[in-house]
């Protein structure tokens, strides 16, 4: 089977509500060729308005701390700094 066959037989099987593997996820991620990406979009495009049509919704989201010191390290927080280091500037 060539990579257009399997990628075919991917999507056919997204779009007939089967999950994909994480092997056929990860072998759909590795595309590089435009004609192949493109399919791939329009499947994800056509299962995303298949589950939620053309609403577009949005989530504010607040985390209230009294103070900046966390020991949680989370990757994504730009705010954080431990107890003993200040922030540096310059």
């Amino acid at each position: 089977m060539n990579t257009t066959e399997t990628i075919e037989a991917i999507l056919e099987r997204a779009t007939n509500n089967t999950d994909l593997s994480v092997t056929d996820a990860i072998f759909l991620l590795k595309q590089q060729d435009p004609e192949s990406i493109s399919k791939i979009r329009q499947t994800a495009d056509w299962l995303r308005h298949k589950q939620a049509g053309d609403t577009v919704t949005y989530v504010i989201n607040r985390n209230i701390n009294f103070t900046n010191i966390c020991e949680q390290h989370c990757s994504f927080c730009a705010f954080r700094r431990d107890e003993k280091k200040r922030a540096h500037f310059g």
